[in-house]
Parts: structure tokens; sequence; C-alpha cells
């Protein structure tokens, strides 16, 4: 096969090696990489959803991903360069508080994270020294969470997240509109058209709609997925998983099921033997009698205790190692029968 598509596979292989020097330069000048895998829902033969598996990133998709961040880095240049009005793609620095917040937590696992002043390879370096760990993954969504998110302007303030001056959206514009809105504003000023194609005046208000719809669109298809992932899992009520936790709060905490990608909620007020309080400085919930902890990142076994498919919600009760491998060892005499 090889052979046969010799003269296609060299230019395959240049187009690698060109991609992964300009990864290896975004990466120099500080630009952070969550690396994390997606979820992806599987069906079975009558439409419904069987089960729930992750993404591979292949060097494949990184070789698309850079071109495409390259292209719009080099046509962002090309507009500010030439003083044309037009959108810009930003992202801010990460609220002080926030950062704050999550170095606070980082603290917690006994690790160290001193960003200075919101500085992009602050951040990457530090998910960089936590591959592998038990709590990476937990730890790189918290840090996504401080992040401010992006969006759609008429300035450029920068690109914090890909650590570029200026970016914007110009490669998919049969998507999106911001960039076909960039491809009218190039082809205008490329024909030397004395009026641009977009009137700056709309400019501000079109980067503010197309950023209010995008959050709109995440949010449905976010919902939509999590309702779709409650239907699985009311397949599931009784049986036992596990799971980290990923936030405490006074009236419970938040988890993930471990390599399944469902989130659920554990009311305090349903955990059963004791009353627990809020310790902000653990960021733990702790028993009044018994001293039990939740902490934020423990990875603990949980019961599905109910569904709610309309809310998109699942709820669960912690268990006990002991009933969890007794739960198991009579399920394991059940199948053999």
């Amino acid at each position: 096969m090889a052979d046969r598509y010799s003269h296609v596979v060299a230019q395959i292989r240049t187009v690698a090696m060109l991609a992964e020097i300009i990864r290896r330069r975004r990466q120099q000048r500080g630009a952070i990489d969550f690396d994390l895998p997606e979820p992806m829902l599987t069906y079975d033969e009558r439409g419904e959803v069987s089960g729930i598996t992750k993404s591979v990133r292949l060097f494949s998709h990184r070789i698309v991903e850079e071109f495409m961040i390259l292209a719009n880095e080099v046509v962002a240049r090309h507009l500010e360069e030439n003083d044309i009005p037009g959108l810009y793609r930003v992202h801010e620095e990460p609220d002080p508080m926030k950062v704050q917040e999550f170095v606070d937590i980082v603290s917690g696992f006994g690790l160290k994270f001193e960003p200075r002043k919101a500085q992009p390879a602050d951040f990457q370096k530090f998910i960089t020294s936590i591959e592998g760990r038990p709590e990476e993954r937990m730890l790189s969504y918290l840090m996504l969470r401080s992040f401010k998110q992006a969006r759609y302007s008429e300035e450029n303030i920068g690109h914090f997240g890909l650590a570029s001056d200026s970016y914007t959206h110009f490669t998919s514009p049969i998507r999106r509109y911001p960039d076909l809105v960039v491809h009218r504003i190039l082809k205008a000023a490329m024909a030397r058209r004395t009026q641009p194609s977009v009137p700056h005046a709309q400019l501000d208000a079109i980067a503010n709609e197309s950023s209010e719809r995008e959050r709109l669109a995440d949010q449905a298809e976010r919902e939509l997925f999590e309702r779709k992932k409650m239907l699985l899992m009311e397949q599931h009520l009784g049986d036992i998983f596990d799971a980290i936790i990923i936030g405490i709060r006074r009236d419970g905490f938040s988890l993930e099921l471990i390599d399944h990608f469902v989130e659920g909620f554990v009311p305090v007020a349903e955990i059963p033997n004791d009353s627990y309080r809020l310790d902000p400085s653990l960021h733990a919930l702790v028993g009044r009698h018994t001293r039990q902890r939740f902490r934020l990142g423990d990875r603990i076994q949980v019961q599905v205790a109910r569904v709610d498919k309309l809310l998109g919600r699942a709820y669960f009760l912690p268990v006990s190692p002991a009933a969890a491998a007794s739960r198991r060892a009579l399920a394991r005499k059940g199948s053999s029968r």
C-alpha cells in the first residue's frame, strides 16, 4: 500500500514533520494543551445507548489541529498588521481569585503550583508534572474551570490558552458564522474594495451574538449528552462503581465514575449513620461522630441510587469496601450458576 501511494506517503511524512515543529514551537511559547479524552456514546442496533467510550486522539488529528491553529494565527496577524477591522477569537487571563482557589486545591494534594502572574507556560508545566497521576484528569478539569471562556471580539486582546498574540476563527466557514464573516472581510480586503463587506459598526454586535449563540449551543449539547447518559445509568440502578470526588460543597459532593465519564452527586443528607460538616481548609466533608472524610480527589465506591432523566442527573450513595466486595462476590456466584 505504501509503495502504491509513495508520492502521497512522502507528502504526509513531510506534513507530519512540519506539524511536530509547529507543535514544539507552540509548547515553547507556553501554549496549554489539555489532552483530555472526550466521551463518546455507543449505540446498539435499535439505536439505544449501549455504552460510553473515550475518543482516541491520533497524531493525524494533531496534524490537522496544528495547521488549523497556524492558519488562524496567520489570518489574525494579517488583519491586525493591515489595520483591517475583523473578528478575533480571544481568551482573557484567568481571574486571580479563581487561580488562587485552584492553587489552594492543588496544595491540598501535596503538590506545588506557583503561577507567575498567570503565565500560560506555568499552567502547561503543571499539567505536564501531573501526567499519569490518579488525580490528573480531575485537576486538569478543575484548572479548566478556573479559566474564563474564550469568546469573539472586534478587539484583539490575545488568546491566553494558546499563548497567542493574535488569533481568529477562519478555518471552518461551513459550520461557524464568525469564520464566514472573516472570509468575507478578507475577500473584500483582497479585492481592495473601498467599502468593507461587513460594516465596522456591526462587528461588535456580531461578536457578542456569536459568543452567546456558541454558549447556548454548547449548553444544549451538554444537556442532551447528559440525558442520554442517564438512559444508560438507569439500567445500572443499584450497581456499584469506582468514582473520584471532583467537587465538595456543604450539601454534598460531586463525583465522576472512573472510566465511564458519568458525573453525579451524593447528597450529604442521604449518607447514613452520621451527619457531615464542610471543612473548607481540607476541601472535605467530615463526619461529626465517625470523623469519616469525603475529600476532594478521594477515590471511593458508590452505588447508583436514582436517576433523573429529565434533568440529566444521577444520584449516588457511598458504599464501604466490605459491602462492595460482598455484593460483587454474590454477583459472581449468581453468574456461575
